[in-house]
Formats: C-alpha cells, sequence, structure tokens
C-alpha cells in the first residue's frame, strides 16, 4: 500500500551554509534526512564539487550534508532536508532574503572579505578533491 512508504505529514526544508568562512557544507539537522543539495561560487569560477560534504581528518562522509567546491575553495552550499515526523526543519530558509542573509552575501559584494584567506578545513577538502581527480581511473 503506497501510504505505508511515506508519511502523510512530512516537510521538506532547505538549509543554506556559506562554507568560505568555516570549510564545511550544509547539513540537515537531527531527525531529519538528506534529499539533495547544490550550491554557487562566491570567489571562484567554477564549481569542481558539489556532493555529500566529508571530513577531511578521517575522509568519513558528513551524514546528510552538501558540500558545494569551486577552483578557490568551499563555495555556498544547500541541502534539502527531509522531516518524516511532519516537524519544522529548524534552520531552513523560506525567502530569498534569508539566503543572502545565511550566506554573508553583503560581506563578499561589499569587498569586506578582500582579505579572504580558505579555512584549513577548505584547503584540506581542495587538496582532497584535487589529489583524487589526479587518481588513475579504475
Amino acid at each position: 500500500h503506497a501510504s505505508s512508504f511515506a508519511m502523510r505529514n512530512g516537510k521538506t526544508g532547505t538549509i543554506v551554509h556559506d562554507g568560505t568562512f568555516d570549510g564545511w557544507g550544509a547539513a540537515c539537522p537531527s531527525g531529519t534526512v538528506f534529499m539533495g543539495g547544490g550550491g554557487y561560487t562566491v570567489y571562484g569560477t567554477a564549481v569542481q564539487y558539489s556532493g555529500p560534504d566529508w571530513d577531511p581528518s578521517t575522509d568519513a562522509l558528513v551524514p546528510n550534508s552538501w558540500i558545494t567546491i569551486d577552483d578557490g575553495g568551499v563555495a555556498v552550499s544547500f541541502v534539502t532536508c527531509y522531516s518524516p515526523s511532519g516537524a519544522s526543519i529548524p534552520g531552513a530558509v523560506t525567502s530569498m532574503s534569508q539566503v543572502w542573509n545565511a550566506t554573508n552575501i553583503a560581506q563578499h559584494t561589499e569587498g569586506v572579505d578582500a582579505s579572504h584567506y580558505p579555512s584549513a578545513a577548505s584547503t584540506a577538502k581542495v587538496d582532497s578533491l584535487k589529489s583524487g581527480l589526479a587518481q588513475p581511473k579504475r
């Protein structure tokens, strides 16, 4: 029976995280699961990776997460989360104003970050991505 596959009261919500400052992607809050993700670049010119986030010190994927990496480091990431219980999703954005606030876009566009340096986590992830791309295909 189809009703046994999904809760009728489930809700979705999108979490936005600006990883340019801390090197991490967007993650779903506890009690929710990831459905999909994406992102956009702030400093770079091209997206190099868009997929599950990972911990560069352990190489383990971060559950229910999404990260976008551009050629300059970690970018702004979005993850859409599902709450099977129907509870609201803490931190979910509902307007573009909230997206801009969450991504510190004013700081980026006004040049406040002119001296921006990627975080250690961002650098480790970019290095990991580059070394993985350099590996021969199996």
